[in-house]
């Protein structure tokens, strides 16, 4: 993996990421050749604009076999960037932003009857992250000399299509599944389910977290809105969170069930 200030043919804006207190934004392209990644930071001197030159730095992904990423993700500090690679080895690179390269390296991490949707890194630890899709969940651990995958922690629990994740405080994750479950993990460490859908009925799509929890999305424009509780450190995956709202997009006050 190199980088450089040149210009190459895209085939393609495949992933984008945005740390909007560094004024940062990454960019992935598809290349036919070789993917690429570029990192555009907007200065606030007019003077420091005009040169793309101080503004513009591009990652040639020659680790990767594949020739496209499909997710970028810059870490809460700005630190780095994780790029996810796609088919046909499912390359994870660590970008060290100071240093200028690709300081950790690591492939087949899934496979693509398994492929991956997204990573991302623990925004109160940048040396913990992870990533997500179907049926594969892994955490990693950033360490000297590679980015080494934590032990499995789910127990006998079947494998899932994991849609969608974000981090809560401190270093919890929060994951959704195909069968409207909500998972809690906590340093990489499952804790339990937060909410699980009646009967499986309805698949979760999407989660934000924001102050005070999190929001997620599913089927039929279901909207779920959760609110950390009182007592969340110290309780159970179940109360560690309390439903507040569930309402669906497009219907009318009627079917918005309010839980206040």
């Amino acid at each position: 993996t190199s980088s450089s200030n040149a210009s190459v043919n895209t085939g393609g804006v495949t992933a984008i990421d945005v740390h909007v207190g560094k004024k940062l934004i990454a960019v992935a392209e598809k290349s036919s050749k070789v993917a690429t990644v570029q990192i555009f930071e907007f200065c606030a001197e007019k003077r420091e604009q005009r040169n793309s030159k101080r503004r513009r730095k591009l990652i040639s992904c020659s680790d990767m076999q594949s020739q496209e990423v499909i997710c970028v993700r810059f870490s809460h500090d700005a630190k780095f960037l994780l790029i996810m690679g796609g088919a046909p080895d499912w390359c994870l690179l660590h970008y060290a932003r100071d240093k200028g390269r690709v300081i950790h390296t690591s492939r087949a991490q899934t496979v693509s009857s398994m492929p991956f949707y997204a990573g991302s890194y623990c925004p109160a630890d940048s040396s913990l992250m992870v990533c997500t899709g179907h049926k594969v969940l892994k955490f990693y651990r950033v360490e000297a000399s590679e980015l080494k995958p934590l032990p499995p922690s789910m127990g006998k629990r079947e494998p899932q299509d994991y849609t969608a994740h974000c981090w809560d405080t401190d270093r919890r994750t929060l994951v959704t599944t195909e069968h409207g479950d909500i998972l809690l993990f906590d340093g990489g460490e499952f804790r339990g389910i937060i909410w699980e859908m009646a009967s499986h009925s309805s698949s979760l799509f999407s989660i934000v977290s924001f102050r005070k929890g999190f929001i997620c999305g599913g089927d039929n424009g279901a909207l779920l809105v959760f609110e950390r509780s009182d007592d969340g450190a110290a309780g159970t995956p179940s109360t560690a969170y309390r439903k507040l709202n569930q309402l669906t997009l497009g219907s009318s006050n009627n079917n918005n069930h309010n839980h206040n």
